[in-house]
């Protein structure tokens, strides 16, 4: 199943608590590279924020919410609900830039894999056809 899912997605960040989210991994993720896997995610202060581990939809809204940032060293690495906003992509560094420092980071909560279920074929659907008569 090939994802072009940024594609399909609006990228905005409006809340909706009744939302059903699902979390996607970085490798299903196509677009603006070949594959997501081994893309950092970076900041035009800090540098590296970590690496992009997957986002986190809202299918049927069809909207980006979070991306899901792997960050910290080889021992206690962590991976955060860094909320979707605007960035740069920076081919050359294979990179996703976004204005967020290592310090929001930490802030941010942290990414349960329990809490979403994984992006399914019924997601696919829903984010093609939502809004659909």
């Amino acid at each position: 199943m090939a994802f072009m899912l940024l594609n399909l997605l609006r990228m905005t960040t409006d809340s909706n608590a009744d939302a059903r989210l699902s979390y996607l991994e970085a490798a299903s993720v196509l677009g603006p590279f070949l594959t997501c896997k081994d893309v950092s995610v970076r900041n035009d202060e800090d540098g590296d924020l970590g690496q992009l581990d997957g986002i986190v939809v809202d299918a049927e809204a069809r909207q980006v919410r979070y991306l899901v940032v792997a960050a910290g060293g080889i021992f206690s690495r962590h991976r955060y609900l860094l909320p979707f906003s605007p960035m740069r992509v920076d081919a050359n560094r294979h990179a996703l830039c976004v204005d967020a420092h290592k310090t929001d980071l930490a802030r941010c909560e942290r990414f349960e894999p329990g809490a979403f279920h994984r992006f399914s074929d019924h997601d696919l659907v829903n984010a093609l056809f939502a809004g659909a008569q």
